[in-house]
């Protein structure tokens, strides 16, 4: 009885546990042309601050993230909007200034900023997933 119960779990030795989480990892992985996310950012609506908005899918701890992101590139927050305008889908509203220094960010420096919350996006993303 002993050599047929040990017989029968020896398959358990053969399968990839670690599978399921690569699988996971590889669907949440997208490129930004591929991404859920549309981050858009602008100096148009207020002269002396930036304008960012995200949609997308809700995610947990993705209002943490981006707040995160910003806070690292040196953004002072005037303003946040978070609504859910769907179900499971997100607006978010950011009005940032520079630092100290009060001002909009440049419209060069506005690719960077879409760039980096992007990636805060998908971080947030796979961590979700995961």
């Amino acid at each position: 009885m002993m050599f047929g119960c040990t017989l029968g779990l020896v398959n358990l030795l053969f399968i990839d546990t670690s599978r399921k989480e690569h699988l996971k990892l590889k669907n949440a992985i997208l490129t930004y042309e591929e991404s859920p996310y549309k981050v858009d950012a602008s100096n148009e609506k207020r002269a002396d601050a930036t304008t960012i908005t995200i949609r997308g899918p809700d995610a947990d701890g993705l209002l943490a993230s981006m707040t995160t992101a910003l806070a690292m590139m040196g953004c002072s927050l005037l303003e946040v909007h978070a609504t859910t305008i769907a179900q499971g889908a997100i607006e978010d509203v950011f009005v940032v200034q520079r630092g100290y220094e009060k001002k909009a960010f440049s419209d060069e420096e506005l690719g960077d900023i879409v760039r980096t919350l992007h990636e805060a996006t998908m971080r947030a993303r796979l961590l979700d997933v995961l």
